[in-house]
């Protein structure tokens, strides 16, 4: 499993696109949970209520 570096660092990141204030992604493109935003939880594996199984994955893996 590659290193986690936060959603700054995740291939599936919106730069730049916010909802509120709030960045988003594919996997929570509504605005990414802020327990993931501030690194409180890895977002390894998905959320048990997530609509989609995206998690984290370092913008190299889209090489």
């Amino acid at each position: 499993m590659p290193e986690y570096n936060g959603c700054l660092s995740c291939r599936h990141l919106f730069y730049g696109v916010l909802v509120d204030e709030i960045p988003t992604c594919r996997a929570f493109p509504e605005g990414i949970p802020l327990i993931f935003v501030f690194g409180s939880i890895q977002h390894i594996k998905p959320l048990p209520d997530q609509d989609n199984t995206i998690v984290y994955e370092p913008v190299e893996a889209a090489k």
